[in-house]
């Protein structure tokens, strides 16, 4: 979907420093989805011990 934001110069110029190889769209892109993953981890942190019953997960050692 095509859409027209302004963004700050300083805030892309500093992106852009920091991840060379992606152009102004999939910076954005970037950005957007590490907002969405930082915001499910933490409504994954509050449901943290509301529901005692279940079973603590196996989880693999490696």
């Amino acid at each position: 979907m095509r859409t027209t934001i302004e963004i700050d110069d300083g805030k892309i110029k500093a992106a852009q420093l920091l991840y060379a190889n992606l152009n102004k769209t999939e910076l954005v892109d970037l950005a957007l989805s590490e907002l969405i993953r930082l915001e499910k981890n933490r409504q994954l942190a509050r449901l943290a011990g509301k529901f005692p019953e279940l079973r603590e997960v196996p989880r693999r050692k490696f």
